[in-house]
């Protein structure tokens, strides 16, 4: 299959979406309900819609576990619909298994699992024709799978862009279908999962034990524990001490709790080798069936045979100039310039002759514009963590002989004691938001005193672009508390800013002013050819769970200006505001906001 590579947003067509400018701005502290414009429904055109409509929701999936679900596309007018591209944002970890018609010169493998976040099929391209959808009739299943890295919460949406006459094709806006998975209920895990047993010699054995664990919020039953039918030989499974169960008298754990352990056993026999020499593994599925909308977890089963034992993986992580190491599980906050992390590589080779051949790191989320420096296939590397999240960190090794190994580490990243405000951006066009060409996003947190010729809907100044109270890229250190002028933590900061990628642009607040809330506003200052983009913003306030999180799901042209709200630091209660357009509820987006520049 041809990778098509793919950072934080796919475009399977390279589209962007648009959004109706706003001709009216919102109040402060109304809610968010929508409002998007429906399809046209005069007859003769093409309708788009999707069963199930908005929502799939795939059930719950847990560390190494896969969880399934399929929607159907439905054309419910009566002129062919012609689905010309999909374009996905959201987590990571979604795979759809596009059934791509192909074109003449096709070298795409067809109907294998893809991952949205950095594989995809492009329809209306060298690989894939445009679906053609006839009036009154339906394409699908499209098969949507959501494989596991951990428990939290995982939502994304997939826009089908098509004909319909409802939709503004030319920008690339379409239909939604929001995907989810964690959402809460009965959840099974296998701890440890995936089933990974490493090298094992030939004619040997290597046994690992596991627990089924009840990770919802539910009871949940598990009926059958069993291998998937192309499972290798070589895997065996104990599961004696669970006693005897089945969908008659399964077994019954309450949130939290864990089953008697089992064994999984891989027992090779001989070598298995590619073309090109190199070892292969054998692989199998270990399914759970139990109580949940998703019915059956499946946890990937690895084992690799081999002559002599494998490459051992192991690697440090320093922070910043002072080398401090940061050890698996750390917390930390680089969220300046000058802070990086370093990355060496410890791994070593016990097989005669050895050597470390090649090395890959990769992280996950990736998340901004950060990448390993100065390639992900090097050692020593470093790498910015400049948005808030749980990082892991991986490196694989592979030594003369073809075996791996893979070691990972996680490093919690936490935001500035205070008012914390992170603003990142994707833009379908830009094939790579990491390199030095691409679109312009700016942050702007306003202090109250701030003035302007341009009013809101309450005649007030918004206050963006004033050389004084208003926080941004080219007013980034403002004097805002006079009593501490010469003290930075009574200062606010534009600490983090990005003029050609995905961001993230950072403002920070140590010792906000007490009783006073700050307007922020996102402006879209140059899109350097690039087009239309979606923003994400998060704020954050002496914790690192935001108090607020949004992503625009209708593009912002060049120029416009969101007007999101307002961050009250220091009120506990109520410690953001959001703006909203009266009429619809939707974000409050000034088309052709003037800057003085």
């Amino acid at each position: 299959m041809r990778l098509l590579p793919l950072v934080a947003m796919v475009a399977l067509a390279g589209c962007g979406l648009s959004s109706t400018p706003a001709d009216t701005l919102g109040d402060p502290g109304l809610s968010d309900t929508g409002g998007d414009p429906g399809p046209d429904d005069t007859p003769g055109t093409p309708k788009i819609a999707t069963d199930p409509a908005d929502i799939l929701d795939l059930g719950v999936a847990i560390e190494g576990g896969i969880a399934e679900a399929s929607f159907t596309i439905v054309n419910v007018g009566a002129a062919d619909l012609h689905v010309t591209s999909i374009t996905f944002f959201g987590a990571a970890g979604f795979y759809l298994q596009w059934p791509c018609v192909p074109t003449a010169t096709s070298t795409l493998t067809i109907g294998e699992w893809m991952e949205v976040r950095s594989q995809a099929t492009l329809i209306g391209s060298a690989d894939c024709q445009d679906i053609v959808i006839p009036g009154n009739s339906s394409f699908g299943p499209v098969p949507v799978q959501y494989r596991a890295s951990g428990p939290d919460k995982a939502v994304a949406t997939l826009i089908l862009t098509s004909n319909d006459p409802g939709y503004n094709a030319t920008n690339g806006d379409g239909l939604h279908l929001e995907l989810r998975a964690n959402q809460g209920g009965p959840c099974i895990r296998v701890v440890p999962a995936p089933v990974d047993f490493g090298t094992v010699i030939v004619n040997g054995s290597k046994a690992v034990s596991a627990v089924l664990e009840s990770c919802g919020d539910h009871d949940v039953a598990i009926t059958d524990l069993a291998f998937s039918s192309d499972t290798s030989a070589i895997f065996s499974l104990d599961a004696t001490a669970l006693g005897a169960f089945d969908a008659a008298t399964p077994i019954t754990l309450a949130p939290g709790m864990q089953s008697q352990p089992f064994l999984v056993t891989c027992s090779p026999v001989k070598i298995t080798t590619d073309a090109q020499g190199a070892l292969v593994a054998d692989t199998g599925t270990l399914r759970v069936t139990y109580s949940s909308p998703a019915e059956v977890l499946k946890v990937p089963m690895t084992c690799l045979p081999v002559k002599a034992e494998c490459a051992v993986c192991d690697f440090t992580i320093r922070a910043g100039k002072n080398g401090q190491v940061v050890k698996d599980g750390d917390s930390i906050s680089p969220l300046y310039h000058s802070d990086v992390l370093y990355f060496t590589d410890d791994s070593f080779d016990k097989m005669i002759p050895g050597g470390i051949k090649t090395r890959l790191w990769d992280v996950t989320p990736a998340t901004g514009s950060a990448t390993f420096v100065p390639n992900n296939a090097f050692s020593p590397v470093t790498y910015q963590p400049n948005v808030i999240d749980t990082y892991t960190f991986s490196l694989t090794v592979t030594n003369q002989g073809g075996c791996s190994d893979t070691c990972r580490k996680v490093v919690r990243v936490v935001g500035t004691p205070g008012c914390h405000v992170e603003l990142t951006w994707n833009t379908p066009s830009d094939p790579d938001p990491t390199d030095s060409n691409g679109s312009d996003m700016d942050l702007h947190v306003v202090h109250p005193s701030a003035t302007g010729a341009e009013l809101d809907m309450t005649g007030s100044p918004y206050g963006y672009f004033d050389g004084t109270y208003d926080c941004y890229s080219l007013n980034a250190n403002p004097i805002w508390d006079t009593q501490y002028p010469a003290d930075p933590k009574y200062q606010p900061h534009l600490d983090r800013g990005d003029e050609d990628g995905a961001g993230p642009e950072n403002w920070n607040y140590a010792i906000p002013e007490d009783g006073k809330c700050y307007r922020v506003g996102v402006h879209y200052f140059d899109d350097h050819g690039f087009g239309t983009s979606y923003p994400t913003l998060r704020v954050f306030t002496n914790d690192v769970v935001p108090v607020y999180e949004k992503t625009l799901t209708r593009a912002m042209n060049m120029s416009d200006l969101w007007d999101v709200g307002r961050v009250c630091c220091t009120n506990p209660s109520q410690p953001f505001i959001e703006f909203t357009k009266p009429d619809s509820g939707d974000p409050a987006i000034v088309p052709n906001y003037p800057a003085p520049f």
